[in-house]
């Protein structure tokens, strides 16, 4: 029988309190968002397919994911902010420039 070994990785993460434009450093990422107040993550274009990025909420202020330069996010009930205090959500950079967004959103 095949023997199966498990690699756990620690996951990296940044702390955000204000606006901010998604980059490649923050790729397989959590970012933890602590605002008082609602802030905006913007996506750019030129990001590497396969990009995926997590956010959790951690305070009052949501998080709103808005495309630029041609970028698309979808999402299939079109709700692009995090819904509260300790809302996770994800981005991921699907192919050509549209990223999809899915999570715990509003």
């Amino acid at each position: 029988m095949p023997t199966v070994t498990h690699i756990i990785d620690k996951v990296n993460i940044d702390n955000i309190t204000g606006n901010f434009i998604f980059n490649s450093s923050f790729s397989s990422k959590l970012l933890t968002i602590n605002a008082a107040q609602n802030i905006t993550g913007t996506v750019p274009t030129g990001l590497s397919t396969g990009y995926n990025v997590s956010f959790a909420q951690m305070s009052a202020g949501k998080l709103f994911i808005t495309g630029s330069g041609g970028a698309i996010v979808r999402q299939r009930l079109n709700l692009f902010s995090t819904a509260g205090q300790y809302g996770i959500a994800s981005l991921l950079h699907h192919s050509g420039d549209q990223f999809l967004l899915y999570g715990d959103l509003i």
